[in-house]
């Protein structure tokens, strides 16, 4: 009797496989498209500050282009002179930047950022 059950069980297991891709392919597709939505909102931010002839258009299209990007997510830490951590949001870990050890850990996370893309700024500081 039990030489007859392997069957049902790769059938399960088959299954089971099949319903962990289904949920999974969902998951990086809901992804994707909030991805595209927050690419066409920031977009259309770009294009309303540069369609808008007041002068201080561009600069408040900045503004909120910049709280796009933090809404959205990216890792920001903004630095001050000699490394100091003058503020960090949406890192992937708790940090205090007010102790030194917050402000050792945020730096060490920053050596990979600059790694992946370089630093925006006065390359003085």
């Amino acid at each position: 009797m039990p030489q007859t059950r392997w069957p049902f069980w790769l059938v399960g297991l088959f299954v089971a496989l099949l319903g962990w891709y289904l949920v999974y392919t969902e998951q990086i597709v809901r992804a994707l498209r909030e991805d595209a939505e927050t690419l066409t909102r920031v977009f259309a931010e770009v294009q309303q500050g540069l369609a808008d002839p007041s002068p201080d258009a561009p600069v408040t299209a900045l503004y909120r282009l910049q709280g796009r990007i933090i809404d959205s997510g990216v890792p920001l830490v903004i630095t001050g002179p000699g490394d100091t951590i003058l503020s960090a949001m949406n890192l992937p870990f708790e940090a205090d930047e007010t102790t030194p050890e917050g402000q050792a850990r945020i730096r060490q996370y920053i050596r990979g950022l600059d790694a992946q893309n370089p630093p925006i700024g006065d390359p003085r500081y």
